[in-house]
């Protein structure tokens, strides 16, 4: 790639170009954030805990978490929120 020049791809539905800040990175790159030391997910919802458990990654957040579930090294926390309702009626 010249000096310069941004490495665009395809974002979404829509096969667009990345926009300014969502530039693509190698595999090869170096990551732009330091590795974390432990994830906690407080308060996660019952579509992010199902979107964990099936790999559905949409957003930095769950990529994240998601990679890092399968790390020995990495400590992962999720704690589910829960609603009075679901307290009343236990399964």
């Amino acid at each position: 790639m010249a000096a310069g020049e941004r490495r665009t791809g395809p974002t979404g539905s829509r096969n667009r170009p990345a926009g300014p800040g969502y530039a693509c990175r190698l595999p090869t790159e170096a990551r732009p954030h330091p590795v974390a030391d432990c994830y906690v997910v407080a308060p996660a919802s019952a579509k992010y805990v199902a979107k964990l458990a099936t790999g559905i990654a949409k957003n930095q957040a769950l990529t994240q978490v998601s990679e890092a579930l399968g790390t020995i090294d990495v400590p992962v926390v999720v704690f589910p929120r829960v609603n009075a309702a679901h307290v009343r009626r236990p399964a």
